[in-house]
């Protein structure tokens, strides 16, 4: 167990101080209420892990020692980099302004070290024919609230918008005229003008005459007649891929499907820049990793190093074994529960949780699957997901 430290000055975290800051990031910083919900989150993880190790946060003098097990901790339950990355810097603001107010000594998240990134790439894009899929099963749904859910789902589809930046869509941010939709809820406070589909224009127009035609307000509305929260926007797009046999994605696919058949076709740096305007990205670098093998890059090696009868082209001794791979996946490829690429994606360094995710499954089978190495994978008829056979007795 951590033991609580001890000083001249109590450093105290309690409610009322995580409250004073949260409003102070919104009213005087300005960021966003993604990032502002996101540094709440952080500290309620924190007070949990302060909680489970017997220490009460608002009596406890936080220390050095208290970040690096939080981190730890963080570490044993695989989290990404870019988390754990994320709610330290929630916890180093968080204390900057309890040091600013001459509240505590000194901030113990200063100065450590922040976890190395990893390597990133887009989680997945979905081709044509997964794409349509999800959208006959979206639009064979019959809930009350299915109408304003296609339209989440072509914002984030034909626009690339990202859940939050659906959650705070308006009315009045529309243009029907010219089709566009001003983004105003944009990531690191960057805002974009989107130009909408003619799908999209159409079920946009669909919903604002059931809606007896508003001029301002949020487009999509709970049950409370309030902002629709993202969370919900995720629950039903999740059901909609079950429905196509699709359980591994998530909203985001979405975004990364839109960003991906743009770089795809994009045939100048021009292009790349226009892109990166219109997904909000920061840096024309993270657009760049879009960008996948095409058939034109193909035909240019060939030209530029032999064609048929070339040992591993066309008509060469490796042609057999290329022709029995499947077809490259826009993304990554996506796999089925095979113990022994299981096992060889962890030893290249994959997370639990990222194994997981790309087989469809929950990250307790795959931990199962490292446990038990000879088990044999056992299907439930009740639940989609698939787990290993454990060792008898």
């Amino acid at each position: 167990m951590i033991e609580q430290g001890k000083g001249n000055r109590t450093q105290l975290i309690s409610r009322d101080r995580i409250f004073r800051f949260l409003q102070m990031l919104e009213h005087e910083r300005g960021l966003s209420l993604q990032t502002i919900d996101a540094y709440k989150k952080a500290y309620i993880y924190f007070v949990r892990y302060l909680r489970e190790h017997g220490i009460k946060a608002e009596k406890a003098r936080i220390d050095r020692d208290h970040v690096r097990g939080w981190v730890a901790s963080m570490r044993v339950k695989e989290l990404g980099w870019a988390t754990i990355k994320l709610r330290l810097a929630a916890l180093s603001a968080f204390f900057g302004w309890l040091w600013q107010e001459r509240l505590i000594d000194r901030n113990p998240v200063a100065g450590l070290p922040r976890p190395a990134p990893e390597s990133w790439e887009p989680r997945g894009a979905l081709s044509e024919s997964e794409m349509d899929t999800i959208w006959q099963v979206a639009l064979t749904s019959r809930r009350l609230t299915d109408r304003q859910a296609r339209v989440a789902l072509l914002l984030m589809w034909h626009c690339g918008a990202r859940r939050g930046e659906v959650e705070g869509a308006d009315w009045e941010d529309v243009d029907f005229e010219r089709r566009t939709w001003y983004v105003k809820h944009g990531k690191g406070q960057r805002k974009r003008w989107m130009p909408l589909s003619e799908l999209a224009i159409a079920h946009l127009q669909d919903l604002w005459q059931l809606r007896r035609r508003p001029t301002k307000g949020p487009i999509l509305l709970s049950q409370t007649r309030g902002r629709l929260a993202a969370k919900s926007i995720y629950t039903t797009v999740k059901r909609w891929a079950r429905k196509a046999g699709l359980p591994h994605v998530s909203p985001h696919w979405f975004r990364h499907t839109f960003v991906t058949s743009l770089a795809e076709r994009a045939s100048s740096p021009a292009d790349l820049r226009k892109i990166q305007k219109l997904a909000g990205h920061a840096s024309v670098e993270t657009t760049m990793v879009y960008l996948h093998v095409s058939d034109e890059d193909r035909t240019l090696i060939d030209q530029a190093f032999g064609g048929a009868g070339t040992p591993g082209i066309r008509g060469g001794p490796g042609v057999v074994a290329a022709e029995q791979q499947k077809p490259p996946h826009r993304g990554r490829p996506k796999l089925e529960l095979d113990l022994n690429q299981v096992h060889r994606l962890r030893e290249e360094g994959w997370s639990v949780r990222r194994i997981a995710r790309e087989c469809g499954v929950s990250h307790r089978t795959i931990l199962r699957v490292l446990q038990y190495p000879g088990a044999k994978v056992v299907q439930n008829s009740q639940d989609a997901r698939s787990g290993p056979e454990g060792p008898s007795g």
